[in-house]
């Protein structure tokens, strides 16, 4: 299975322009979300982009003021799992309206608490808020993207995305960069207590893995990323040696609605020397159920 997990992999690469060293980087989200993260561009490519966890409110969630953290404007905005909405006053009772803002008059430091973590989110942070990590922050089955670009149930959100005024390409464009983007052999990803499954079609190869603590990372726009570093200890041969995930959060967070993750033969310590620079990344989009 090696060979055929590897290979794949480094064909996409190469379609891509660059060289055999690229990182293997995908990209994973829940089912829940899949519409709405594809739409908001989780781009994850070459640095960590100031990343927006919120989200208008243009998709079906119930309103619960238990869940909202702050009123902003004329919205207010309520955690949805690992993101936010953004809900317009205008659109809720007045009941809903009263419940909501009585919920944070009682909660004073939930709007502090979420600036601090959207600051998070969008790389800024201290080193000392960075904390450990267990592989069960990630639990769950993770399943690809592609098969919902290619029957079609995704097009909306394309043609969603070209109508916007920043739009840079048509449906059509933006379908073929997704479709390059999210391509991966790797069917699905099972994570279970300290176990990796990878799943290509029929062949499975899993691997148990152990914590190497983090990384945090450096960019030019001035904000930073966290990788959390795990070294395969037994397994299958072609079970990745070293895996690194990252979701935009810097201590244990549970309900994660996505994450990315690169996986390579390499050690953690050559990996850094051979593909910091000119990274480039593979992308896989799917569901999760949580054990």
């Amino acid at each position: 299975m090696k060979k055929k997990l590897m290979k794949s992999m480094v064909i996409v690469g190469l379609s891509l322009g660059v060289g055999l060293n690229s990182q293997h980087l995908l990209p994973v989200f829940a089912e829940s979300t899949l519409e709405e993260e594809v739409k908001h561009d989780h781009e994850h490519d070459h640095e960590h982009d100031e990343h927006n966890h919120e989200h208008d409110h243009d998709h079906d969630v119930e309103f619960d003021a238990e869940k909202v953290v702050k009123k902003d404007g004329n919205n207010f905005i309520m955690s949805h799992g690992d993101h936010y909405h953004k809900i317009s006053i205008k659109d809720l009772t007045q009941e809903q309206v009263e419940a909501a803002e009585s919920y944070l008059e009682s909660h004073p430091n939930l709007s502090e608490e979420y600036d601090t973590k959207q600051n998070i989110q969008s790389g800024y942070f201290e080193d000392e808020q960075v904390k450990d990590r267990e592989l069960s922050d990630w639990a769950g089955e993770w399943q690809s993207v592609l098969p919902y670009l290619e029957d079609g149930t995704l097009d909306t959100v394309m043609k969603m995305k070209a109508e916007k005024e920043e739009a840079t390409m048509s449906a059509d464009e933006y379908k073929e960069y997704y479709m390059t983007g999210y391509a991966s052999d790797v069917d699905k990803i099972k994570i279970e207590d300290n176990q990796i499954i990878f799943t290509v079609g029929e062949e499975t190869a899993v691997g148990t893995y152990k914590y190497e603590g983090y990384k945090i990372l450096n960019y030019e726009k001035g904000n930073r990323g966290v990788r959390y570093l795990f070294t395969k200890e037994s397994g299958d041969e072609s079970a990745p040696e070293t895996i690194q995930f990252s979701d935009h959060n810097i201590y244990p967070t549970s309900d994660l609605t996505h994450f990315h993750i690169y996986m390579s033969d390499e050690s953690h310590k050559n990996y850094w020397k051979k593909w910091i620079i000119g990274q480039h990344s593979i992308r896989m989009i799917g569901r999760v159920g949580r054990f």
